[in-house]
């Protein structure tokens, strides 16, 4: 039985299928990474109802035409519209790594924050939660 098993992994044929296995195991940690990313962005902010405090409460334009409250500094972003939740995607690098990421050009800003803004990041947390989970979709190649 020993013997078997040493031979599987030497067998050069072997090779390709633990590689789709490993890339579809890191396929299937980037999908569950985003959507924790997408449950974070998830919260609406609501009607603020006129200005009070400036740094927490601005007007948004169309489509809401209403004041609405901005997150607490380091928290997730409150959804004002689906803009960001919607563009974070996940993309496959070679066979066994995977980008995960807002598409819209302020996923940046609100991850990281600017010189007027306190940052609001959403997936660096994701992935912080996830980090527990994630060799469990590696157990099986073991």
């Amino acid at each position: 039985m020993i013997t078997m098993k040493m031979r599987a992994r030497l067998d050069p044929s072997f090779a390709p299928k633990v590689d789709l296995a490993a890339s579809s195991r890191v396929k299937q940690a980037a999908i569950f990474v985003e959507g924790i990313a997408i449950q974070l962005c998830s919260r609406g902010g609501g009607s603020a109802s006129g200005p009070q405090i400036k740094a927490q409460q601005y007007y948004y334009g169309p489509p809401k035409n209403d004041w609405v409250r901005a997150s607490p500094e380091g928290q997730p972003p409150y959804a004002q519209t689906t803009g960001l939740k919607t563009s974070i995607r996940h993309e496959m690098v070679g066979l066994l790594s995977a980008i995960i990421g807002p598409t819209v050009f302020y996923g940046k800003y609100l991850e990281y924050g600017t010189k007027r803004m306190a940052a609001r990041p959403f997936m660096r947390p994701a992935l912080q939660k996830a980090i527990a989970a994630i060799p469990q979709f590696f157990r099986s190649l073991i």
